[in-house]
């Protein structure tokens, strides 16, 4: 869910949109309890058709008592496809390491 339009983008679309969002986490137990996610995404579209979105955690900026878990940042590569569709391309989530 949107929380928050930063940037609305370009020409109607959402290239350069830049949100912030929540999104609520579920796995498929009854022992874990759903977790809700603050973060700020960004699309950008390029020539070719082929459009990025990428996200990155809020929650350390907005930490919540409920919050017991950390979203990496993630993104992925979407390409447009003449019928209309989409076609997923690539996704990647990131594993920083801190210097210890």
């Amino acid at each position: 869910m949107t929380l928050e339009v930063l940037s609305t983008g370009v020409a109607g679309n959402y290239n350069g949109a830049l949100q912030v969002m929540t999104a609520e986490l579920q796995v498929p137990s009854p022992l874990v309890p759903t977790r809700e996610s603050y973060f700020v995404r960004y699309c950008k579209q390029h020539s070719d058709g082929t459009w990025a979105v990428v996200d990155v955690s809020l929650d350390n900026l907005r930490p919540s008592p409920s919050a017991r878990c950390r979203r990496r940042p993630s993104g992925c590569l979407i390409q447009e496809m003449p019928n209309g569709y989409s076609k997923l391309l690539h996704d990647a989530v990131m594993y920083l390491n801190r210097p210890t």
